[in-house]
């Protein structure tokens, strides 16, 4: 409750102007992190005592920061609501969501960032059983509208959907991809295993408030702060304020 008090940021990164009643029609682009890549991400994650979740967070904050012109964003993150033993095996629909309230500071290096990202996760994560309707009635500031999502309008998803097909009790499970053509966040990011030492990233968005090209773009900046921030020597010394996080098409 402290950590969402007061204004909310509101994500900025829409070209068209918000429709008063959605239709939540979506697109998605997409890239595939090579094995270099990922093994640098799960290398700067355990450097960070995290999981790859943070350093993809930061990566697509500094993006969303970027397009935005905001000095803080807020990004939803799924929770299974599994984590104690007597919930793990049960038949039910427990997913929760969790806003991360993230502060970007220009003058922080990568480095700092990146840590940073990881302390909010971590503060987040220990209440993370607080129902999320519960955080509404509590927020003046999250008002209800029927135009855009309350507290948050974008999402990071980690799926940890298995690469190949699984057998569980002698029934044999594949994963296939079905896009529904609609999306409920003005954006959202979603991340995935894809063949041996390689992650999908999917950037699915509304068609009423970005278009193709723009949309490309942030996926394309998320990976060049991902590319900054698994990089040692560079994310010790380069700043918020000094990243380029201008995609090469645009910068020819």
């Amino acid at each position: 409750m402290r950590r969402l008090a007061g204004d909310l940021p509101a994500l900025g990164i829409a070209q068209k102007q918000r429709p008063a009643a959605p239709t939540y029609r979506g697109e998605i682009t997409e890239a595939v992190l090579d094995e270099q890549l990922s093994r640098q991400l799960h290398a700067t994650a355990l450097a960070a005592s995290a999981t790859a979740f943070v350093p993809l967070l930061a990566a697509y904050a500094l993006a969303l920061s970027y397009y935005g012109d905001a000095d803080e964003v807020v990004v939803g993150a799924p929770m299974a609501g599994r984590e104690r033993p007597e919930t793990a095996d049960v038949p039910a629909f427990t997913l929760a969501m969790l806003p991360l309230r993230l502060d970007i500071d220009p003058a922080a290096t990568l480095t700092e960032f990146t840590a940073r990202v990881r302390e909010t996760v971590y503060d987040a994560y220990a209440a993370a059983e607080y129902p999320f309707g519960w955080t509404l009635r509590r927020l003046p500031a999250a008002s209800r509208s029927s135009s855009a999502t309350p507290v948050f309008q974008t999402m990071l998803n980690m799926l940890p959907y298995p690469a190949r097909a699984t057998t569980a009790s002698d029934v044999r499970f594949r994963f296939v991809e079905l896009d529904t053509g609609y999306t409920k966040y003005d954006c959202a990011l979603y991340v995935q295993p894809h063949g041996p030492g390689r992650l999908l990233l999917q950037y699915a968005y509304q068609q009423e408030l970005l278009d193709a090209p723009a949309a490309r773009n942030v996926l394309e900046s998320t990976l060049i702060a991902l590319r900054a921030l698994t990089d040692p020597r560079r994310a010790e010394h380069t700043t918020v304020r000094s990243l380029d996080l201008l995609p090469g098409d645009d910068h020819r």
